[in-house]
C-alpha cells in the first residue's frame, strides 16, 4: 500500500504518527520505486517469529502446565514402580548368588534413580516458579 492507503486502512488520523511508526520499522518494511510500502525479507522473518511466539502461547493455553505436571507425575510413578519391580526380581531370583558388591550396585542404582527422579521433579517445579 502507499502512505495514504496505509493511513486509511489503519485508521490513523495523523500523518506524523504513521510516519513515526514507519521509521521505527526501517529494515522490516521499505518503500519501492512506485511509492508502495512492502515487507522486506527481514520483515517476513519477523512475521514468522511473531507467529511462532503466538503459536507457542496458543499451545500453552491448549496444554496447560498443570496437565503436563500430572503426566510427568504419572511417568515418575511408573518409573518408580519399574525400579521397584526390577529390584524385587533381582533380590528374589538371586538371593544366594548375590554378592555384597552386586547388592551395593543394586542399592546404588536404586538411589541414583531416586535422586534422578527427584532432580527431574524439582527441575520441573523450579521452571514453573515453584508452583507444583
Amino acid at each position: 500500500m502507499n502512505f495514504s492507503q496505509l493511513k486509511d486502512s489503519l485508521g490513523i488520523e495523523s500523518s506524523g504518527n504513521l510516519d513515526h511508526h514507519l521509521k521505527k520499522l526501517v529494515g522490516l518494511v521499505y518503500l519501492d520505486s512506485d511509492g508502495v510500502y512492502k515487507v522486506s525479507g527481514d520483515g517476513l522473518e519477523a512475521v514468522k517469529a511473531i507467529k511462532s511466539v503466538e503459536f507457542s502461547l496458543a499451545f500453552k493455553e491448549a496444554y496447560p502446565v498443570a496437565q503436563s505436571r500430572r503426566v510427568f507425575g504419572v511417568f515418575l510413578m511408573l518409573l518408580a514402580f519399574f525400579i521397584f519391580a526390577v529390584t524385587a526380581s533381582v533380590v528374589a531370583v538371586l538371593p544366594e548368588t548375590l554378592t555384597s558388591q552386586q547388592l551395593i550396585g543394586v542399592v546404588g542404582g536404586i538411589l541414583a534413580a531416586i535422586v534422578g527422579m527427584l532432580g527431574a521433579a524439582l527441575g520441573v517445579k523450579g521452571e514453573h516458579n515453584g508452583r507444583w
